[in-house]
């Protein structure tokens, strides 16, 4: 019994250090998208799995030869295809995970491009069918208090403005005003 269960945990050991080269990550990547419309839950784990990969293993990739560049390409456009997934399915909940799920990898991108990647997040989840304005709301309260602990003062400014169009559609004119008015204040500063 002992026996068994070490090989198990053993086993498990070696499948969590285990990284897939980029080519691999690359492969997987065209299957997750072929089984997009055949089977999203799959299609789902693939690309969870991608962007959990690190660059940081062995195996993984070569920094020197640019590899990184192309392993973080892969992993926006895996958050692209999750956040697609989810927006069709209207998982909102899964969306709002997606934003959480996706910060650590913004350490490793520049600014610009996470705030393109965070923009079309928030784009994704507005455009489903039927969603409260609330979630909208809540969500984007959440990215600008991120923007704040990292710093993201430019970023920060462009999801306010998005939450004061959130506001005014909800019919929160008092908070959109407060929120419109700093925002001009903050403007008038630079």
């Amino acid at each position: 019994q002992n026996k068994k269960q070490l090989f198990s945990c053993t086993l498990l050991s070696l499948f969590v250090v285990y990284e897939m080269s980029l080519a691999e990550l690359e492969e997987q990547f065209e299957k997750a998208v072929s089984l997009n419309n055949v089977s999203a839950p799959q299609s789902t784990k693939i690309y969870q799995n991608i962007l959990s990969s690190s660059s940081q293993s062995s195996g993984a990739v070569d920094a020197a030869n640019g590899d990184e560049d192309s392993l973080n390409a892969l992993k926006e456009r895996s958050i692209y295809e999750l956040a697609e997934i989810y927006s069709r399915s209207s998982q909102i909940e899964s969306l709002r995970q997606l934003f959480v799920d996706v910060r650590p990898f913004f350490g490793g991108i520049s600014k610009a491009k996470t705030g393109k990647i965070l923009r079309t997040l928030i784009d994704k989840t507005s455009r489903i069918a039927g969603i409260d304005y609330a979630v909208l709301i809540s969500l984007c309260a959440d990215c600008i208090a991120w923007c704040k602990r990292e710093k993201r003062t430019f970023l920060k400014q462009q999801i306010e403005c998005r939450l004061c169009e959130y506001y005014l559609l909800a019919r929160r004119y008092e908070e959109a005003l407060k929120l419109c008015n700093r925002l001009v204040f903050q403007v008038k500063k630079l």
